[in-house]
């Protein structure tokens, strides 16, 4: 079963680049994604199914890269689908990748607060990706 959120990844990541660049990357990536997945709404009721997918594509690796398997494999799922019709196509990406999100900003405040919390503030909060804003 894959997991929510795949710390050997994430660890990785900052062991071969460095907690600072992770930091701007992951930033970077909170930021862009959530821009993308305000948009769905308005993609769906105009029915452009082609952009859906090539969202979903452009998301499954990226996210893949911080560590979020599971949200990876459904946002292949849903780019593979023939059909999105509906909200409730695309409602379980949004949730799990909402639940996502919390799991990589917990564990990275936690490491990121270690050594240097106070000098570069809340990695989640400083994206605009507080709980209130999930």
């Amino acid at each position: 079963m894959t997991s929510l959120f795949n710390r050997q990844t994430v660890d990785e990541y900052i062991r071969f680049f460095g907690k600072e660049k992770i930091r701007e990357l992951f930033r970077l990536y909170l930021t862009e994604t959530k821009e993308q997945m305000s948009r769905l709404p308005d993609l769906l009721q105009q029915n452009k199914k082609e952009e859906i997918k090539c969202l979903f594509h452009n998301l499954k690796s990226s996210s893949a890269a911080f560590g979020l398997d599971k949200f990876s494999q459904l946002c292949t799922k849903i780019n593979d689908c023939p059909e999105i019709s509906e909200e409730r196509d695309i409602l379980p990406a949004q949730r799990l990748w909402q639940k996502s999100i919390r799991k990589v900003c917990g564990y990275l405040n936690t490491e990121f607060e270690k050594d240097d919390r106070k000098q570069n503030g809340n990695i989640c909060q400083t994206a605009g990706c507080d709980k209130t804003a999930l």
